[in-house]
């Protein structure tokens, strides 16, 4: 976790955001989870997450929410756009991923993949391309109002003049031109 306003990083894609934990290829998830991953059903979607404990919606499928990126702003906020979507409950519980192996081979080839499912943005949150360190932009989740007041900091620790700064100087350079005035200078 990153310190100060920014809520909680993400990696490559929005993890901060996903519901559950999202696993690169079988070899992956056996490592993550401990069991074999089911074998890859090239019928089916790639799915590289799980729900453990699906809410079945009384007809065998699932509901689900997410995001998806659409754009970024000049002022580095990302317009994003939630959707729902449905799976059935027994695929919402199963992973259905290649060996790595097989990714690697199939790598030119297109395979649809289910959506991992997210969670809402809270009131006051935003999602931000950063450069935090470096000059490749990572995707952070963003407490809007602590960003803010961290931004001001640094503005203010650079040695840039903040509005308030502006007005204390114009107050004491009047303080400093009447007692000149008064002095007669």
């Amino acid at each position: 976790m990153i310190p100060g306003p920014i809520t909680v990083a993400l990696a490559l894609l929005d993890v901060a955001l996903d519901l559950f934990p999202q696993y690169a290829s079988a070899e992956d998830y056996q490592q993550k989870t401990g069991q074999a991953a089911p074998a890859f059903d090239p019928g089916k979607p790639l799915k590289n997450w799980l729900d453990p404990s699906p809410l079945d919606d009384g007809d065998g499928s699932a509901a689900y929410n997410t995001l998806i990126v659409a754009s970024t702003n000049p002022d580095g906020t990302v317009n994003s756009h939630p959707f729902s979507f449905y799976i059935s409950v027994a695929d919402a519980k199963a992973v259905n991923l290649m060996a790595a192996v097989d990714r690697v081979a199939n790598i030119r080839k297109s395979f649809p993949s289910v959506p991992v499912p997210r969670r809402v943005l809270a009131a006051g949150e935003s999602i931000r391309l950063l450069t935090p360190s470096g000059p490749i932009p990572a995707v952070y989740v963003v407490n809007d109002a602590l960003y803010a007041a961290q931004k001001q900091q640094q503005v203010t620790a650079s040695g840039e003049f903040m509005a308030a700064d502006r007005t204390l100087l114009q107050a004491i350079a009047a303080d400093v031109a009447a007692i000149k005035a008064r002095a007669g200078a």
